[in-house]
């Protein structure tokens, strides 16, 4: 009997100050935050697992071929420049120089080249002249007018009874490209001096 007391105020006891112990219920949580009983339930079945995912295309058209480009112009070329037909044989001929000579000097000249070509651009020709000379007076304008037509090649022996206009007249030739020009110093009466031959 007594037992019986003891035990039934031991469970008085127990349930005045809240010791009976409760079982407490344990949750896992999921990667996606859920809370669950087992960890079985975390894993859900992906119902797109295996496919492909589906891609999208923005459909931006056909893309427009770039303009072409027209070719760049091209400047036409340049025509050759047209020689007149009736142009002297010196056309286009770079500046030269004559050369001054005694008459010793001219006479041996005119032996070396027999096709040498002799002017006397004096008005006196018929006084007197070196024998074969032509006559071309440079102050009338007969000199001006002829070597236009003379081979620029050629050699040439230009003399006057004065400075002036010899040297004026092989000075002319050389500077349009004549290259052999000889011009005699002291001019006709160094030629007489010398006591070469004359024609009159």
């Amino acid at each position: 009997m007594k037992n019986l007391l003891l035990i039934s105020l031991g469970l008085l006891l127990m349930l005045s100050f809240g010791c009976t112990q409760e079982t407490e219920t344990q949750y896992y949580v999921c990667p996606d935050g859920r809370e669950v009983l087992t960890i079985d339930e975390c894993v859900v079945e992906d119902e797109t697992l295996g496919e492909e995912p589906e891609t999208t295309t923005t459909d931006v058209g056909e893309e427009e071929p770039a303009p072409e480009t027209p070719p760049a112009e091209t400047a036409p070329e340049a025509a050759p420049e047209e020689v007149p037909e009736d142009v002297p044989e010196y056309y286009g001929l770079m500046p030269a120089e004559y050369m001054d000579i005694d008459a010793v000097g001219a006479a041996e000249l005119i032996e070396m080249n027999p096709q040498i070509i002799i002017v006397d651009v004096s008005p006196a020709y018929a006084q007197g002249h070196i024998p074969g000379a032509v006559h071309y007076p440079i102050g009338d304008g007969s000199f001006d007018a002829a070597y236009p037509g003379w081979d620029p090649h050629e050699f040439y022996l230009i003399y006057c009874h004065a400075d002036g206009p010899s040297i004026q007249a092989a000075q002319t030739l050389a500077d349009v490209g004549f290259t052999e020009v000889y011009r005699l110093e002291g001019n006709y009466q160094a030629w007489v001096n010398a006591g070469f031959e004359i024609e009159k």
